[in-house]
């Protein structure tokens, strides 16, 4: 769990580097950004890793500080300050738009697939992608996924005073809206998913494919409601898939690790801890660290039980044995006796 909690000085540098944030994203959308802002001003929020601030934001597993929206363009993609202040613009714009589509005399469930159907014609525009992680891709070009589009989906439709709650499912999360003490279901990768009540998912075409559902063994779909920190989970997952094949190990822990603390309920985060630390492993097997392979097994087998690990300290181990047979060096036999004490334990 995340107990860690942020100091008086991490918090003055959240702080500063909101206030800046909030300073332009309140200006006119559709206007240059004024030079109001001296750069003395800025600095700190340029200094300011903002990954880290949100990481320390999100200590209680909640948002306190940050928005979703923000907190996700920053954790889903490499962005600099500037390119988080334009997606915010971009946000503001789309939101005025959306609001003066909304009548008086609207309710909750018309307003709702107003902005389903504004979603999918003015942002969702790109390819569906099930890997994005990227949300200023998303806002800017149009690729999306579930997870996308259920957070813009939230995001638009709660600045319209709906009360919308994720659901996670097996592979995929969509809405539901709640009103007078109901809820009704909305696909959100579909521009027709507010009639989406059989549980149904996103083929990709706008279509609804009823049969990539997820079930449990009993035939029960198995929903779950999730917070908007269960959606950056999600984000962070899809992340370490991508980071692990890119090979960058180190990221892929990390983001999938973080992943299931968020999100501890997500059964594949944890799964996938355990497989990133077990290719990280292999990778440095195969270079001849075999130290730090052991070292990588011994650190995954203290964050979740698996065979695949246990089975593989061995192989690594015997290999290990295998590679100091044939080397010279002098300490090869004891070495080789330190490998065999540590294999029976």
């Amino acid at each position: 769990m995340l107990t860690r909690r942020p100091n008086l000085r991490r918090l003055n540098l959240i702080a500063t580097a909101i206030m800046v944030l909030v300073s332009t994203f309140a200006q006119d959308a559709a206007s240059e950004p004024t030079s109001a802002i001296a750069n003395s001003e800025i600095q700190p929020a340029i200094n300011g890793d903002l990954r880290e601030m949100v990481l320390h934001d999100l200590a209680d597993r909640t948002l306190d500080t940050f928005d979703l929206f923000t907190a996700a363009l920053i954790l889903g993609g490499d962005r600099d300050r500037d390119a988080i202040v334009e997606c915010r613009k971009r946000l503001s714009a789309l939101q005025t738009r959306l609001g003066n589509l909304v009548t008086a005399e609207a309710s909750q469930n018309e307003i709702a697939e107003l902005t389903l159907r504004f979603l999918h014609r003015e942002i969702l525009t790109g390819e569906y992608q099930p890997g994005c992680c990227d949300l200023g891709a998303t806002i800017q070009g149009g690729a999306h996924n579930c997870i996308m589009s259920t957070i813009l989906f939230c995001v638009l439709g709660e600045s319209l005073g709906l009360e919308i709650q994720p659901v996670a499912l097996p592979d995929h999360v969509r809405c539901e809206l709640i009103t007078d003490g109901s809820s009704i279901t909305i696909e959100t990768t579909s521009s027709n998913g507010f009639a989406a009540t059989d549980g149904g998912t996103n083929a990709g075409d706008g279509s609804i494919d009823s049969s990539r559902i997820g079930l449990t063994n009993d035939g029960a779909a198995a929903a779950r409601r999730i917070s908007s920190v269960g959606l950056l989970a999600k984000v962070l997952y899809n992340r370490g898939l991508h980071s692990l094949d890119q090979r960058k190990f180190a990221a892929a822990f990390e983001q999938t690790e973080l992943s299931h603390r968020l999100d501890p309920g997500h059964l594949p985060a944890a799964g996938n801890v355990a497989s990133v630390i077990n290719n990280w492993a292999l990778h440095r097997c195969n270079d001849g660290d075999f130290a730090g392979a052991i070292e990588l097994l011994d650190r995954g087998l203290l964050l979740t039980e698996s065979k695949i690990l246990n089975w593989n300290r061995t192989h690594i181990y015997s290999r290990w044995l295998q590679a100091l047979e044939q080397s010279d060096s002098p300490d090869a036999a004891m070495k080789m006796e330190t490998i065999k004490g540590a294999m029976e334990l």
